[in-house]
């Protein structure tokens, strides 16, 4: 009975690999229409601010309306500018609960489409290294030239020490964002890195905030990027105090007792023989990588798939899936046009 993967490169294969592409063009389709609901919640969120703001409740600029709808946004809150009349704060009341929630799914959404994006680039960028290494012949000694440049040896040494990675990140952000407010707002620069950091951080005091129209304008775009930035930095100091990086997972799986003892406790049904589902269950529990629940849960989803049970997903276990999945949807019809 040909696998999955033979039947790929079989004549049938073109069919799953087209109906795959097809599947792929459709989840890029959603993921673009989701950036497009998630840009009119942002303008939608903005434009009914300006109007409250600018024209109804107060009689605020365009400019600090929208400094005014930014700070909202990003729950810095500096206090600077608020609300002056009773019916303006029950509008903002009502806005900040319902507005604040549509814009941050929206902004969510913004996020991990960008994030995807990314990881697309840096897989194709991997792609096309593997390719050149393969059909370059001094591929090798040109890597290894790489490998001894300073700027290599530098990212290898912040790959051993994260810290000090994290460190240089926020000391570069706090200096050059400093920099632009003390150009623009005059302060001196132990302010400006006092005001980034408490504004990366979303504290806000409020004690230092911009009052030029160039430092509101400046700030409508700094402070989505210093709120997202400090956070990163700060979630992954944590999970460097943690314990929780990369490099720590990896050294735990590594590091994972393989005795005599330890091998027979993978065997787990008994029967004599360890499986890799077994060898790879034992590794990822004993590492802290999965738990056993999620893994037993995944297994036996896979054995229910797997009708003949070969221990492979083979292409008359997908078609029959495919037809009892028929069934179930006609039965579920029929049952709607019965009532």
């Amino acid at each position: 009975m040909a696998t999955i993967e033979r039947y790929a490169v079989g004549g049938g294969g073109d069919d799953n690999v087209k109906k795959t592409e097809a599947e792929l063009d459709e989840e890029a389709k959603a993921r673009t229409e989701k950036m497009r609901i998630a840009v009119g919640c942002l303008l939608s969120y903005f434009g009914l601010g300006w109007i409250a703001y600018c024209a109804v409740f107060e009689k605020w600029s365009f400019t600090d309306a929208t400094y005014f709808l930014m700070v909202t946004l990003t729950t810095v809150g500096y206090g600077d500018i608020t609300p002056t009349t009773q019916a303006s704060r029950l509008f903002t009341m009502f806005f900040v609960i319902f507005g604040i929630s549509i814009v941050a799914v929206a902004l969510v959404e913004v996020a991990n489409f960008f994030m995807e994006k990314r990881e697309e680039l840096i897989k194709s960028t991997r792609t096309e290294v593997i390719k050149k290494a393969a059909a370059n012949d001094g591929g090798v000694a040109e890597e290894s030239e790489a490998a001894d440049s300073p700027y290599a040896k530098f990212k290898e040494f912040l790959a051993a020490h994260p810290t000090v990675g994290l460190i240089l990140n926020l000391g570069m952000y706090c200096l050059i964002a400093g920099g632009i407010f003390v150009w623009i707002e005059g302060w001196n620069m132990a302010d400006s890195i006092y005001f980034t950091m408490i504004t990366g951080t979303t504290v806000g005091f409020g004690d230092i905030s911009p009052q030029t129209p160039q430092g509101r304008w400046f700030a409508v775009f700094f402070l989505p990027f210093a709120v997202i930035f400090v956070s990163t930095q700060l979630s992954s100091l944590a999970n460097i105090l943690l314990g929780k990086t990369e490099d720590t997972k990896v050294k735990a799986l590594m590091s994972v007792d393989l005795s005599l003892e330890a091998l027979l406790n993978m065997d787990t049904d008994g029967d004599g023989t360890i499986t890799e589902f077994e060898f790879m269950k034992f590794m990822m529990v004993t590492a802290g990588m999965a738990d056993e629940e999620t893994l037993d849960s995944l297994h036996k989803r896979f054995e229910e798939m797997d009708a003949d049970g070969s221990g492979a997903l083979t292409r008359e276990d997908i078609e029959l899936i495919l037809e009892e999945k028929k069934k179930a949807e006609a039965a579920a019809e029929a049952e709607e046009d019965g009532e």
